[in-house]
């Protein structure tokens, strides 16, 4: 079986969640407000679930949202420092 969601859609999650909004997400992650508009859209179909509210301007965890970022965070900081040992292998 194959997983419903990717990495990266969790990563933009948890940078909108960090950084309060879509807007604020889009331009830390370099991309488009719609491209991340859209990655948390397909994750959360892909999982049946809610993971983020709209109060006014700010985007908010539900609680599935902040459940499940919390079992991925950890994955997401490791998946960064296996990134970061490949690069200095690369160096030598």
């Amino acid at each position: 079986m194959l997983p419903k969601s990717t990495l990266e859609q969790w990563i933009v999650l948890k940078t909108v969640q960090e950084q309060g909004g879509f807007a604020q997400a889009a331009a830390q992650l370099n991309r488009s407000q719609s491209s991340v508009s859209y990655a948390l859209q397909q994750l959360q179909e892909r999982l049946g679930l809610p993971l983020l509210k709209i109060q006014g301007r700010k985007a908010e965890l539900t609680e599935a949202g902040a459940i499940l970022l919390a079992q991925v965070t950890p994955i997401i900081t490791t998946y960064f420092e296996l990134e970061m040992q490949a690069q200095s292998l690369r160096q030598g």
